[in-house]
Parts: C-alpha cells; structure tokens; sequence
C-alpha cells in the first residue's frame, strides 16, 4: 500500500512539476489508468509509464499515437 501511494505521490509531482503548455502530453508514451478513461501521455520512457501505474491493477502502457518527436 505504502508502494501505490508512493507511486501516486511521484506521478503527482511530475504532473504539477510539468509546463503548463501541452507540451507535457506530447511524450513518446501514455498511461491508461483502467478506470474512468484516465489516461496520461506524458511519459517519455516506457519505465516511467510502467513505474506509475504499477499500483493500478488495469493499467496499461502505450506508444503515444500523437507524438511527433523531439522538435530542436
């Protein structure tokens, strides 16, 4: 339990720790929460993604359809 909260708590940080702009929805990867559609594409290693909806048991991890790549 105390693992999922953690988990939680890291996935909050790094959304609020994101711009503001969409920018961070425009990652390689996306979460899917498995429950009320919840879903978060800003994920740029699979790890990442993996390690945030370890406490979800319907969770998945999926290649962000919309990503475009680095633009520099």
């Amino acid at each position: 339990m105390r693992y999922a909260v953690a988990m939680l708590a890291v996935a909050s940080i790094t959304v609020f720790a994101a711009p503001a702009s969409a920018q961070g929805q425009n990652s390689q990867w996306c979460a899917d929460y498995g429950r009320d559609s919840a879903t978060n594409c800003g994920f740029s290693t699979y790890e990442q993604c993996r390690a945030t909806i370890s406490g979800f048991n319907a969770g998945t991890c999926y290649r962000n359809p919309q990503f475009r790549g680095n633009r520099r």
